[in-house]
C-alpha cells in the first residue's frame, strides 16, 4: 500500500468538519484490501510485533481526544485478525493471548472514561421501545413514498419475530410456511424456528 497515498488521505479526512469522517482513508484501504485478496499484502505483516499494534490502538481517540467505545478497539483488532486470514499469515499465539489481555485493560479504561466523564456506561444500541414502534409503523403506512410499504413489512417482521436485519434479509419464500393457524419462519443459521399468530 501507498504511505504517501494513506498519510495524504488521513490529512484530507481531519480536515473534514463532517461527521462522516474518514472517506478518503477508507478508500485507500479498501483498493489496498482489493491487493490482499490477490495474495499480496498492503503491510509486511511479520514486521508488526505486539507493541507497534498496542500503540496505534491505543492512538485511535475521538475528535475531541477521548478514548473510543471498546467495541470500536475490538473492530480494530476484527480487522487486524481478518487482514492476517486474507494473507495467509498465522497469527503467534503469544500474539493472541497478549491481545486477550490489552482488550482487557482497554475495556477496563474505556469504562473509567465513561465513569470519570459522567456519560452513559451502555454501549450499543438501545432497544425500541412500543411507542416508537407504533410510531414508526404509522408513518410508514401513511407515507406515500413507493419504498414505505416494504420498509413497513421490514420493520414488522423484525419487530415480531425479534429478530436481527440481516435474519430478515435472508428470508426467502421457500423459509415460510403455514402450521395450523400459525405462520413459521425458518432461520436456517440459528436452526431456530419462530411461529407468528
Amino acid at each position: 500500500m501507498d504511505c504517501a497515498k494513506s498519510i495524504n488521505a488521513d490529512e484530507k479526512d481531519k480536515d473534514r468538519t463532517s461527521k462522516h469522517g474518514r472517506t478518503h482513508l477508507r478508500s485507500v484501504f479498501k483498493s489496498g484490501l482489493k491487493i490482499v485478496r490477490k495474495n499480496h499484502c498492503p503491510v509486511i505483516l511479520e514486521t508488526v510485533d505486539f507493541n507497534i499494534f498496542t500503540r496505534y490502538v491505543t492512538s485511535r481517540k475521538s475528535r475531541d481526544g477521548k478514548l473510543l467505545s471498546q467495541s470500536l478497539y475490538g473492530s480494530i483488532q476484527s480487522s487486524w485478525m481478518y487482514l492476517h486470514k486474507l494473507a495467509g499469515f498465522e497469527i503467534s499465539a503469544d500474539f493472541r493471548r497478549d491481545m486477550c489481555q490489552f482488550n482487557r485493560g482497554m475495556k477496563r479504561k474505556v469504562a473509567e472514561q465513561g465513569e470519570n466523564s459522567g456519560s452513559s456506561l451502555e454501549e450499543g444500541k438501545k432497544a425500541m421501545n412500543i411507542e416508537v414502534y407504533k410510531l414508526m409503523c404509522k408513518k410508514l403506512f401513511e407515507s406515500g413514498h413507493e419504498d414505505a410499504a416494504f420498509a413497513h413489512l421490514y420493520l414488522v417482521l423484525e419487530w415480531n419475530l425479534m429478530a436481527r436485519s440481516n435474519n430478515c434479509e435472508r428470508l426467502r419464500l421457500g423459509h415460510i410456511e403455514w402450521r395450523h393457524d400459525c405462520l413459521v419462519f425458518f432461520f436456517v443459521n440459528q436452526r431456530v424456528i419462530r411461529m407468528v399468530n
